[in-house]
Parts: C-alpha cells; sequence; structure tokens
C-alpha cells in the first residue's frame, strides 16, 4: 500500500511540475506579447486602446503580459543625446496605462520628476559640451598653427576635431550618466512596482 501511495505521490508531483512548467511558458509567451503591445502603443498615437488590449489579456497572466509592456516603456525612458525628448512618449504610455488600470494620478509626481531629470540631464550635457569646447579652443589654436607650420596651409578646425575632445567628452558623458542613472532607476523601478500591484 506504501508503495502505491509514494508512486500516486510521484505522479502527482511530476504532473504539478509540468503543470508548473506549462504556466511559466504561457507566462513568456503573455510577457513576450506585452513587449510587443508596447512596442505598439509607442509607435501608435491614437489607434492603442489599453482598456480593450488589457481586457483581451487573461487574468491569470495579465501581470506577465502587463510586466513586458512596462519593460518596453521603461526601456524608452532614455537620455537623451541632443535636443529631442525620447521619454515623453514613454511617460504619457505609463500614465494612460495607469489610467487604464483604474488608479490615474498616482504616477503623475513620479513622471513629472523624470521629466524633469531628463530635462536637467539634457541642459547639464549641452554646458558639459561647451565648457569642453571652451577648454580646447586654446588646443585647438595651437594644434591648427602646427598643422600650418608642417603642411604651409592654414586649416581651420574646431575643438570638437581636436584628437582627444572626443575621448574626453566621452568621459565627462560617463560620469554624468552615472550621476543621473541612479535617480532614473529608482523612478522606474517605483513605477513598475506601482503598476504592477494593480493587477495583483
Amino acid at each position: 500500500m506504501a508503495e502505491i501511495r509514494s508512486t500516486l505521490d510521484m505522479v502527482l508531483e511530476r504532473a504539478e511540475r509540468l503543470c508548473a512548467e506549462a504556466a511559466d511558458n504561457d507566462n513568456d509567451q503573455f510577457e513576450r506579447d506585452g513587449m510587443a503591445a508596447g512596442a505598439r502603443l509607442l509607435a501608435s498615437d491614437s489607434d492603442f486602446d489599453m482598456s480593450a488590449e488589457l481586457a483581451a489579456v487573461p487574468a491569470a497572466h495579465r501581470r506577465a503580459w502587463l510586466g513586458g509592456l512596462l519593460a518596453t516603456l521603461l526601456r524608452n525612458i532614455t537620455f537623451p543625446q541632443g535636443d529631442e525628448t525620447p521619454w515623453k512618449p514613454a511617460l504619457a504610455a505609463i500614465a494612460a496605462l495607469e489610467a487604464a488600470l483604474g488608479s490615474p494620478g498616482g504616477l503623475g509626481q513620479i513622471l513629472s520628476e523624470i521629466d524633469s531629470i531628463l530635462g536637467q540631464y539634457r541642459s547639464h550635457r549641452q554646458q558639459v559640451r561647451k565648457q569642453l569646447e571652451e577648454a580646447f579652443a586654446g588646443q585647438t589654436a595651437q594644434l591648427q598653427a602646427d598643422l600650418a607650420r608642417q603642411t604651409g596651409m592654414r586649416m581651420e578646425l574646431t575643438p570638437a576635431q581636436h584628437p582627444k575632445f572626443q575621448e574626453e567628452l566621452q568621459r565627462h558623458y560617463d560620469q554624468l550618466n552615472d550621476q543621473y542613472r541612479a535617480a532614473l532607476d529608482q523612478y522606474k523601478s517605483a513605477i513598475r512596482e506601482r503598476l504592477l500591484a494593480l493587477v495583483c
């Protein structure tokens, strides 16, 4: 009798493992579907119906789907490289997602802080470049004079064309990124936790 019970236990355990693996595979697929939905949301202006998209996801897989969607949106909250504002569509999508989950406005302060931080980052980045160009102006003038003596031709060079400029600029940008990344990552984590808590 004990042997029958242990065999039955083993069969039940194996069935439970198989069900868990199937659920994990389903969750992986729903997470990928959520990522794709996030990409569609960012690519479209008005034809994405967040409430309809959420309603189409089975309740058991909504958290996985939402995790994928958030991964895409949060990945698009990035540091600007120029005058563009690449984070704004992602912030708007997060606000729409929060409203579709039935809790509008709770993330308003965080989204506003992110917008402010990334705007400051952009200004700081422009300031760093300007200061570095000013710092390299004297060295560039000297390089111009040296090249004119060596070649017999006058060349107009900008500080950005100095051989060491790009290396130094990248070093400064890396430091700037490190300063801002920690705050940005904290805000992203707070967004993720709040929105995933709404589907528990």
